[in-house]
C-alpha cells in the first residue's frame, strides 16, 4: 500500500474529477491534473458494477495501488484518478504495471 501524502485526500479529489484531463487505457479510464507538490498523488476507484463484494473491489484498488508504489515514480508529477472498468476485474498484475508505465501525459 502506498503512504497516505500519495493518496488523494476528497476535496483535491473532486478538483481532479471535475476539472482534469482525461484519457483511457484498456481497462481504466485515467483522470489527471497538474499539482503544485513535489510528489504525485493517486486515487483508484471500483465501482460496484465491476464487483459486488466489497472485498473484491478492494482487492483490485490493492493490486492497482501495488503497481502504482513499484512504477508511480516515472510519471509526471500530477494528481491521478484511475476509474476501473468491467474489463478490469481479470487482468493480470503485470499487465497492469505495463499499462501504468504506458501512460504518457
Amino acid at each position: 500500500m502506498i503512504k497516505k501524502k500519495f493518496k488523494l485526500n476528497t476535496s483535491d479529489f473532486k478538483e481532479v474529477f471535475n476539472f482534469g484531463k482525461t484519457t483511457r487505457t484498456d481497462f481504466s479510464v485515467v483522470k489527471y491534473k497538474k499539482n503544485n507538490l513535489p510528489y504525485s498523488r493517486f486515487a483508484v476507484v471500483v465501482s460496484k458494477k465491476i464487483h459486488k463484494k466489497a472485498h473484491e473491489r478492494n482487492h483490485l484498488k490493492r493490486r492497482y495501488f501495488a503497481a502504482i508504489k513499484e512504477v508511480g515514480s516515472q510519471l509526471s508529477i500530477q494528481d491521478y484518478i484511475f476509474i476501473l472498468n468491467s474489463s478490469a476485474k481479470d487482468v493480470q498484475y503485470k499487465d497492469i504495471l505495463s499499462k501504468i508505465k504506458d501512460i504518457t501525459l
